[in-house]
Formats: structure tokens, sequence, C-alpha cells
């Protein structure tokens, strides 16, 4: 098969040797989940720890990734198999209505405004909160209380292309396994019956 691909030389990265193309199929994801960690780790010099409320693939990406980094890992949902992962990834877990303490590094990846704003509320004074989560309507925020303890509030689209080094170098090395995560593999044929069932 041949698949053109425009501006190839600018947008591919080529896999590392030893690298598996299906352990990255969520580059995507994973470069969501990055963005939300990485850039922020000279934050945490003094405190190696992020709290993280989960939702869908990314919050999880976000938990193997701070993992990866060193990082010590309070992750919160209610998903009961992302919790399962989560720990098994080394995080502590929890639900999302726990009061786990405050946090310089908070990362909120649901789309539930009643977690975004827990989420502000654990960010500690001078913290930084990074949000993935896609809103269908405006979400009010306390920006007064925000703005009084100095919380800087992070969001956008992931820049996918300049963070896909930092995440294959980290799966390169051995110390993301994205497959925990990425819990259905399935061949070509049967992709979309797969997805349907997908939650």
């Amino acid at each position: 098969d041949l698949v053109r691909v425009p501006f190839a030389d600018a947008m591919l990265v080529p896999l590392p040797a030893g690298v598996a193309p299906a352990a990255v199929a969520s580059l995507d994801n994973l470069t969501d989940a990055w963005r939300t960690v990485a850039p922020f780790l000279p934050l945490l010099d003094d405190d190696p720890r992020v709290l993280v409320f989960g939702g869908m693939s990314v919050g999880l990406y976000a938990a193997a990734i701070a993992r990866a980094l060193g990082l010590a890992v309070t992750y919160l949902d209610r998903d009961a198999r992302r919790l399962a992962i989560a720990e098994r990834l080394g995080a502590t877990v929890g639900d999302v209505t726990d009061r786990p303490g405050r946090f310089r590094l908070t990362v909120h990846t649901s789309s539930r405004q009643p977690n975004l704003l827990n989420a502000i509320k654990a960010t500690d004074r001078g913290g930084t909160i990074v949000d993935t989560g896609i809103f269908q309507n405006d979400v009010p925020l306390p920006l007064l209380r925000m703005y009084t303890v100095g919380v800087t509030f992070v969001t956008g689209r992931a820049h996918a292309r300049r963070d896909i080094p930092g995440v294959l170098d980290l799966v390169a090395r051995g110390a993301l396994d994205p497959g925990v995560v990425t819990a259905t593999t399935v061949g070509w044929a049967e992709a979309a019956g797969a997805w349907s069932h997908h939650h």
C-alpha cells in the first residue's frame, strides 16, 4: 500500500529502533499528556508531586508520563477500570471528590465542570493547573481566587509535532509503556467493531 503524506519532511518523526508502531499508535493523546507534565518539571524541584483528575486516556497517559519522569502521582477518577490502571502505573488513587491536599502542578483531563473546579481548588499558591478537558459550553472560573493565590491556568491544543520526540525517547528507553493504558489491540478488519464498543 502507498500513503501520500503532504509535508512529510516537516511533520513525520521516524520511530526509534525497537519501538513497535502499535505501541505508540495513540501518539496524539500521548503528546497531549506530555504537555501537561514535562514542561513544568522545573516547578517541582523540591516537591515532585502531581495531581491528575482523570478522564479517558489522556489522564492515564499523564500519570504514566509523570511516573516515567520520576514524579509521585495522585490520580483521581470515578471509573474503576481507569483507577486500576493508574494503580498499576504506581499512582496513589482516589475519587474525584477526595481532598488530597494542594499541589504545585494539577492536571485536569475530564470534561466535567465539577472536576475542573476541584482541580483548581487543589492547586497550591503559585501553582499551575493544566487542562485538557474539552467542554461543549463555557465554564465559569473562580478568577478572583486564582488571581489572589497566583494560580496559572494553562489550556489549549497540544503541539504534537514538537513533543513527539520527548515521548518517543521515554518509550525507547523503556521508561514509558503506553500499552498499559492502551487496553485493546485488534486487527484492521475488527477495528470498526472494537471502536463501537470503546468507552
